[in-house]
């Protein structure tokens, strides 16, 4: 269940997005979904490599590709993804990973669909909802600066960085962010030794829907590619129920430290001040220990 794709959860929270776009209703509630379209289906490929093609000596040409395909169903608040990729498993042999997502306005699923198993968590968009709803009309412009100045885009992004151009993709015009700088060979091992090696290029469509995104890495890089964009579609109830053959277990842990983050989260936006965090330890049975050690919710 836990071994999902390396960009699973980035493109799952680039779509679950929830925009804070300028205009009449620019204050808004953030928590609020809000996409270009009322209903869609887009389709991706994933592109993944491992090794060290780029590089010269004796790991020259090393690599390893691999592929995958995703499917993304939008419809009002509700979204759900479906993915399927192989992937290494060690000593020659792959893996096939199938994960189904669904996102409510309640509720988060995650679904192994080869072990028929999944876990369901509270959205915690929620909390932040109610909260965001009790503030004065000062308070939310305060809030939306401190989202502006900060340069989010969106709750549910992770940060995509600076914006450095546009591009087109499937006839949409996309704006272009980079995070981190470009994957150059030559600067490898200075990047390793200071811990800059990660960099991630995103093609997002109306603030909202990523169309492409690349991630790069140490001896390991993927794409995600829009394919098809199928606008204003009827679409099923069906692709957002849980299958009936898949065995859900709630996860309370996961709810009750996601809770936690999205109000200290809401905070942050709402004073300016980050708030400490205490996260609660388990020990091996489950059962609550202590408090973990504070944490601060990072601006």
């Amino acid at each position: 269940m836990r071994r999902n794709v390396f960009l699973s959860a980035t493109v799952t929270a680039f779509l679950a997005v929830c925009v804070s776009n300028a205009g009449a209703s620019h204050l808004r509630n953030p928590y609020i979904a809000t996409y270009p379209i009322d209903s869609a289906i887009i389709h991706y490929v994933i592109h993944t490599q491992f090794g060290h093609g780029d590089m010269s000596g004796p790991a020259r040409g090393t690599t390893e590709d691999f592929s995958g395909t995703q499917t993304v169903y939008l419809k009002g608040e509700k979204l759900a993804k479906v993915t399927k990729m192989t992937l290494p498993a060690g000593k020659g042999k792959t893996t096939t990973v199938g994960t189904l997502q669904i996102y409510t306005a309640d509720h988060i699923f995650t679904l192994d669909l080869i072990q028929k198993t999944g876990t369901k968590i509270d959205n915690p968009k929620r909390y932040g909802k109610a909260e965001y709803d009790k503030l004065s009309e000062g308070e939310k412009e305060a809030f939306h600066e401190r989202m502006r100045t900060r340069g989010v885009i969106s709750f549910d992004l992770p940060y995509v960085g600076k914006k450095v151009g546009t591009a087109t993709i499937l006839g949409h015009t996309c704006d272009v962010y980079q995070l981190g700088e470009e994957p150059v060979p030559e600067k490898l091992f200075e990047r390793l030794q200071t811990g800059q090696d990660f960099s991630m290029n995103t093609c997002l469509w109306e603030g909202a829907i990523p169309l492409r995104v690349l991630r790069s890495r140490f001896a390991r890089s993927e794409e995600l590619l829009a394919t098809k964009i199928e606008k204003n579609v009827e679409i099923a109830d069906s692709h957002f129920e849980v299958p009936r053959d898949i065995k859900i277990v709630h996860d309370d842990q996961t709810s009750e430290l996601e809770r936690r983050y999205a109000l200290g989260r809401f905070h942050l936006y709402k004073t300016g001040k980050p708030m400490v965090i205490r996260v609660p330890v388990k020990e091996e049975s489950g059962a609550v220990k202590k408090q973990g050690e504070a944490k601060e919710e990072p601006e």
